[in-house]
């Protein structure tokens, strides 16, 4: 599995932010791109929310989850 295709979307490709977190063949470097993706999706995600559309996804939760794992990488959340 190439880094740019878990770049794309990487909820696809993993079960939770921890498990980015737990990988052992990916750089802190990566882990931490990784997880801004995701956490730039789930906002994208809570955006349209607020605009009306549908969705069925507890985005506010695993906004939570994202912060966590930043925060055990030794990140902020948010972008940089």
């Amino acid at each position: 599995m190439k880094f740019e295709e878990l770049l794309q979307d990487p909820r696809a490709s993993f079960d939770s932010p921890a498990q980015i977190v737990n990988s052992e063949e990916l750089s802190k470097a990566q882990k931490i791109e990784l997880l801004r993706r995701w956490e730039y999706d789930v906002e994208q995600l809570q955006a349209a929310e607020g605009e009306g559309m549908d969705s069925n996804r507890n985005e506010g939760e695993m906004l939570q989850k994202l912060i966590d794992a930043l925060h055990r990488l030794g990140e902020r959340p948010g972008p940089k």
